[in-house]
């Protein structure tokens, strides 16, 4: 009886895991936090060369500057900048491929699934398609485990809440958390939405820039 019972409890936490993504339909964040999964990074060649990013902001607005202030947001900017152009970054993306769904023009208009993968390097292709690229950032207070922002598809607007990246990784100092949620919302604008946990480019995106900072962080 308590080995069923433990394996119905299982199965009820893999079920809401992989349905959480599914809650909110507008391109919000995973709430379900980083703690199972690592990322191993090999050395390869690209198959070509790809111009520099550089992220900046435009309007910044915040519930409470001391949570995140004008300052922490440039720097949080810059480190996104520096993942994205990184070459592990970069390697990483481009040994994966993904859904085809997960391409969309705007929030809550998906396309629909077709047999074909989206290919690493067609996701590089769209993030670096820009080089120079001026974001509104908009702070909210949030909550725990709550959603950890909102980007629509063709916008440049990312809504993020304190609370939840807070909550989310808070192992990270703050300015390089917020990196890792721009680096996962800036995907959205390019032109991809969720899908699943597994098989999603803005998630598949934040977990890599997750890594990466873990490992600059070292000490």
């Amino acid at each position: 009886m308590k080995r069923k019972i433990n394996a119905l409890l299982f199965s009820g936490f893999l079920l809401l895991f992989l349905n959480g993504c599914k809650e909110e339909s507008d391109c919000t964040s995973n709430t379900d936090g980083r703690t199972s999964f690592k990322v191993k990074f090999t050395q390869g060649q690209l198959a070509k060369e790809y111009p520099t990013l550089k992220l900046a902001k435009d309007k910044f607005t915040t519930f409470d500057s001391n949570a995140i202030s004008g300052k922490i947001a440039d720097s949080a900017l810059i480190i996104a900048s520096k993942i994205f152009n990184s070459p592990e970054f970069k390697q990483k993306l481009s040994e994966l491929d993904f859904r085809y769904d997960n391409h969309c023009s705007d929030c809550g208009h998906q396309s629909s699934n077709r047999d074909e993968r989206i290919p690493g390097a067609e996701v590089l292709d769209s993030l670096f398609k820009r080089q120079n690229v001026i974001l509104e950032l908009i702070i909210n207070n949030g909550r725990c485990r709550g959603a950890l922002g909102s980007t629509c598809p063709q916008s440049s607007v990312i809504n993020s809440n304190f609370k939840a990246i807070k909550c989310d990784m808070g192992n990270l100092p703050i300015e390089y958390a917020y990196a890792v949620h721009i680096c996962h919302e800036y995907m959205h604008i390019v032109g991809y939405c969720h899908t699943n946990h597994k098989d999603d480019v803005a998630e598949e995106v934040g977990w890599i820039a997750y890594y990466i900072v873990l490992d600059w962080l070292k000490p």
